[in-house]
């Protein structure tokens, strides 16, 4: 007896096709699962980097505002893009009135580039009182002989003085330091053919800045390219400058203009600095999400100044910056804030002070 034995061959040809349809779907499925995953995990990835890229910048200037009060009224030629003032203008007695608001935008196609903040360096000791007389070897007058004494400039660390100022940090006077000196008296200039101080202009101190090189302080106007420099005038008369005796800006050219605080008696107060500038290096191309256009993108570079180098040595604080805007609301406070721009979007800052 035969028997017969159904679907022995297998699956039929629709169930095979079926089969290969469901597969299909499945692997496309899967495909475009994978492909999903990936470009989230390149979106995250990008996003992270970006992230710590804002903080990296973030910290890196909040840092640096928040000890930049030296900056304030010392430079010239910092210009704003708003009313093509002085950035670092300082009305911290009378208040600001007009045209107070100040904005620097570094990008690829603003006018500034770049932008020099002085800065406190709190690695050493802080802002020390320093008495002139300190820089002179002085003989006094000779009563036998009725001859009079001499006052013979020395240098800044004569005896030892700047070295004794060390309280619990460093030493002020370190070879490379930069150091600054500056009245604690604010002075404005002159209306013109008076004697009359002119209170539209904020009032500034007057100061000098150097470098330690050994024994020697080497006077520096740090004069940029741009432009920019500190400035080396007295706040009264801007004929009068502090390289006026031999052309060199030393520390006595300084001491023989200091304002008297009261009376005839004059002092000074010491402390070390910081020069810092930011700008920004092209680095490539990015397609703006909106225009769809190609733009530039740019590395943020921050480099401080060190003697016998100057701002040769740059490092990367940001990548992918399309701009920085350093802005402050009103002349009357020390304050700079900032805002950062990445690939289309932009950052907004807290306010990090600077005084």
């Amino acid at each position: 007896m035969n028997l017969v034995k159904k679907n022995e061959a297998g699956v039929t040809l629709t169930e095979l096709m079926i089969a290969m349809a469901i597969s299909g779907i499945t692997m496309l499925a899967l495909s475009q699962l994978v492909v999903y995953i990936n470009r989230s995990i390149k979106t995250s990835t990008d996003s992270l980097e970006n992230t710590s890229a804002e903080i990296l910048v973030y910290k890196v200037l909040s840092n640096d505002l928040q000890n930049a009060f030296p900056s304030y009224n010392n430079f010239e030629g910092v210009t704003d893009d708003l009313v093509n003032r002085e950035f670092f203008d300082f009305y911290n007695d009378t208040g600001c009135h007009t045209d107070c608001e100040r904005k620097i935008t570094l990008s690829a196609t603003s006018k500034n580039k770049e932008i020099m903040f002085l800065l406190e360096d709190n690695s050493a000791s802080q802002i020390s009182l320093y008495m002139p007389s300190w820089a002179f070897q002085i003989t006094p007058y000779d009563v036998q002989n009725d001859k009079d004494g001499t006052k013979t400039f020395v240098g800044l660390n004569n005896g030892k003085h700047v070295d004794k100022l060390k309280g619990d940090g460093l030493s002020i006077w370190r070879d490379k330091s930069l150091v600054m000196l500056q009245s604690p008296v604010e002075l404005r200039p002159y209306k013109s053919g008076t004697k009359f101080p002119d209170m539209s202009a904020p009032g500034r101190r007057l100061f000098i800045v150097g470098s330690v090189n050994g024994d020697t302080f080497e006077y520096n106007k740090f004069e940029q390219p741009t432009g920019a420099k500190l400035r080396s005038t007295h706040p009264t008369d801007p004929s009068i400058t502090v390289d006026r005796l031999d052309g060199t800006g030393s520390a006595r050219g300084f001491f023989d203009i200091l304002p008297p605080i009261g009376g005839e008696a004059t002092f000074t107060l010491i402390q070390n600095v910081k020069l810092v500038k930011y700008s920004l290096e092209q680095s490539g191309y990015y397609t703006d999400i909106q225009t769809q256009k190609s733009r530039p993108t740019n590395r943020l570079m921050r480099s401080e100044w060190v003697r016998g180098k100057g701002f040769t040595t740059s490092s990367t604080i940001g990548t992918n910056i399309q701009r920085v805007e350093f802005y402050r609301e009103n002349t009357s406070m020390a304050v700079v804030e900032f805002t950062i721009g990445i690939e289309g979007r932009t950052t907004a800052s807290s306010n990090p002070g600077g005084g």
